[in-house]
């Protein structure tokens, strides 16, 4: 039997016993999350990468093996509630939208950030190229389709090689975040503000998050602020 023809009910039992072996969920009454959320939240196990540029990294590698694959993971929320985005690489054109919808209305820890595979991606970075103009409107593609489903992410980890490809806090985060606890928004060089991020309108929305304890940003970011 090939790949092509393994029958949905058989992938759902084998993606059913992948995702057990690295994630559990949990539904306790006195657990912050799942009270303040909903009735379940993915937590993860201890043999799950926390390298989001881990190239088997569940859902995404099995997803990508065949388009029947990932039709049958996409009905499980709980197995998006980790999205990782990468401004380079294969998985570049992936439909943002659509994989953050896959996790329905589960708390999400969202990932941005570039693939370490090959690190040549560093180099290419450091050029006013096309290259760098691409990451830059990934990284606008990222957060517009983000930005709907702000109020139920609790962990934003963003890193790029430039600051200049960064976000704005004031302008790409403006609505009430509740369950926000840890925002990162980092980079391994610094060269100034992303002026294409910081000349946007501001909206008259704030941005709220009261229960954030972890706020890294850059230090143009900091200096703006």
């Amino acid at each position: 039997m090939s790949l092509a023809s393994l029958p949905s009910e058989l992938l759902v039992i084998i993606f059913r016993n992948i995702f057990s072996s690295r994630y559990s969920t949990c539904s306790s009454s006195s657990c912050y999350i799942c009270f303040r959320i909903g009735p379940n939240h993915v937590a993860w196990g201890p043999t799950q990468s926390f390298n989001p540029s881990d190239p088997t990294l569940f859902p995404f590698a099995l997803a990508a093996v065949l388009p029947h694959w990932r039709d049958v993971l996409s009905t499980v929320p709980e197995y998006w509630t980790r999205p990782v985005f990468f401004l380079v690489g294969t998985t570049a054109d992936i439909d943002v939208a659509e994989i953050l919808m896959y996790s329905k209305d589960l708390p999400l820890e969202v990932y941005v950030t570039r693939r370490a595979f090959p690190p040549v991606d560093d180099v290419a970075d450091q050029g006013k190229d096309k290259g760098a103009q691409e990451k830059a409107r990934r990284m606008r593609q990222v957060m517009d389709a983000l930005k709907p489903h702000l109020s139920r992410c609790q962990y934003i980890f963003i890193h790029t090689f430039r600051s200049s490809f960064l976000l704005s806090l004031r302008h790409d985060f403006s609505r009430d975040c509740p369950f926000l606890t840890q925002l990162k928004l980092g980079c391994s060089v610094d060269d100034g503000l992303n002026i294409f991020a910081h000349d946007q309108h501001l909206s008259s929305e704030q941005f709220t998050c009261p229960a954030i304890y972890t706020l890294l940003v850059d230090g143009p970011t900091f200096v703006r602020l």
